[in-house]
């Protein structure tokens, strides 16, 4: 995968008057530079379900209300900064039931989740979802370079004053956005 343009996103970013909003901007880069159909970015605050900052799909927000009631799917755990997780076809994933009959309805095939660095403390996650199996197999998943990138600009907002990180983690009702 070609390193892409990140200027944009670090503009957008930099725009943001919100957590959300930073984190909205960041799906969005991902979908149009890494090879997603879907993508989305959760913070997993400590014995509570993630709580999504951004979904690009409602295929993403269907997949996360499978979590929400079941507690199981791909990508609701937290990672540490920097650790890949990926689903090469969400057929074959037996870990989840609900999740998988979900993500076959909302024609997600393959599945790709990294840690990024914690938001305040929190544990957050970048999530990618592709309609092809096999899309971030190999050579096809994001280089840790710009992954960490998409990180640290969400860090940098979440540290700007115009930001409030803990209304955004602590006062939002499940995973809902």
């Amino acid at each position: 995968m070609a390193k892409p343009d990140l200027r944009p996103l670090r503009e957008a970013v930099a725009r943001s008057t919100s957590l959300r909003e930073a984190s909205g901007h960041a799906a969005a880069w991902s979908v149009a530079h890494l090879a997603a159909d879907h993508a989305g970015i959760a913070v997993h605050p400590p014995g509570r379900r993630p709580v999504r900052l951004a979904a690009t799909s409602r295929a993403l927000r269907v997949l996360d209300e499978v979590v929400e009631r079941h507690g199981c799917g791909f990508g609701h755990e937290p990672l540490p900064e920097g650790l890949a997780a990926v689903l090469d076809d969400t057929r074959l994933d037996l870990e989840c039931p609900p999740w998988t009959r979900a993500a076959q309805r909302q024609q997600v095939r393959s599945a790709w989740s990294v840690g990024l660095p914690p938001i305040r403390g929190v544990p957050a996650t970048l999530l990618l979802l592709s309609a092809d199996a096999g899309t971030y197999a190999g050579r096809g998943a994001p280089s840790s370079a710009t992954v960490q990138a998409i990180g640290y600009l969400l860090l940098r907002a979440s540290a700007d004053h115009r930001v409030r990180p803990a209304r955004a983690v602590t006062h939002l009702p499940g995973v809902r956005t």
